[in-house]
C-alpha cells in the first residue's frame, strides 16, 4: 500500500493576521496578492515530494471552498468548532502523477 501524506500547504486559517503575513510576503518577493488563500509554504512540500517521489504515484490537489458562509465571516477551525457551518463546500480535485 502506497503511503499517504496530506499537507496543507498555507499552513494556517484565513485570519487578517495571516492574510498581512502573506501580503508582505507577496510584496517581497514580488508575487501578487491574493484574496481568497494564502501563498503556500513550499519547502515542506518539496521535501515530502523528493522524500516521496519513489513510493508515491501520485499526488491529490485538492482545494476546498466553503459557499454562503456567515456574511464577512471566513471559515475558520473556530467557527466550525462552534457549529458555523458553510451551507455548501465544493471541492476541486486534480491528480498529478509522480
Amino acid at each position: 500500500q502506497p503511503p499517504s501524506l496530506i499537507l496543507f500547504p498555507e499552513g494556517t486559517d484565513l485570519s487578517p493576521r495571516n492574510i498581512a503575513k502573506s501580503d508582505t510576503f507577496a510584496a517581497q518577493n514580488g508575487l501578487p496578492k491574493y484574496k481568497y488563500v494564502l501563498h503556500p509554504k513550499v519547502v515542506g512540500w518539496s521535501r515530502s515530494v523528493s522524500l516521496l517521489r519513489n513510493s508515491c504515484p501520485a499526488v491529490y490537489d485538492v482545494t476546498i471552498a466553503y459557499h454562503d458562509h456567515s456574511k464577512s465571516e471566513r471559515p475558520s477551525e473556530m467557527s466550525l468548532l462552534s457549529a458555523r457551518y458553510p451551507r455548501e463546500v465544493h471541492l476541486h480535485v486534480q491528480v498529478d502523477l509522480l
